[in-house]
């Protein structure tokens, strides 16, 4: 067997569309992830947000 190791990268908590052009559209939306309100790893019965 051939294992892989998983290097952990650096995770970004905004994403920013504002500047990205598809077929002459701009899509102006900008995604933050606040830590203090999401739930990352729920307990049992409870959603993740």
């Amino acid at each position: 067997m051939v294992y892989q190791q998983i290097q952990q990268e650096e995770c970004t908590y905004r994403i920013d569309y504002s500047n990205v052009v598809i077929d002459s559209m701009i899509f102006p939306y900008v995604f933050d992830l606040d830590l203090n309100l999401s739930i990352l790893d729920p307990p049992a019965g409870q959603n993740q947000r």
